[in-house]
């Protein structure tokens, strides 16, 4: 099998649906396959407080008009 087959692509897809119903990545996690690098609370908490200092972006934090 290639990388080009479009079963592998579509295994692809699946696991990048963001959708918790729907993603094959969800799934794997479920049936203890796949394990979860941070946790939803860390997640929710990193979409309001990025961490200090470790992201590219936070030279240009100081510029973002918000």
């Amino acid at each position: 099998m290639g990388w080009n087959d479009p079963w592998l692509q579509s295994i692809d897809l699946e696991y990048h649906k963001i959708d918790p119903e729907r993603g094959l990545y969800y799934d794997l996690v479920e049936e203890g396959i796949m394990r979860r690098l941070l946790s939803e609370r860390a997640i929710e908490e990193a979409m309001d407080e990025p961490p200090l200092g470790h992201a590219r972006s936070w030279p240009l934090a100081d510029d973002c008009i918000c």
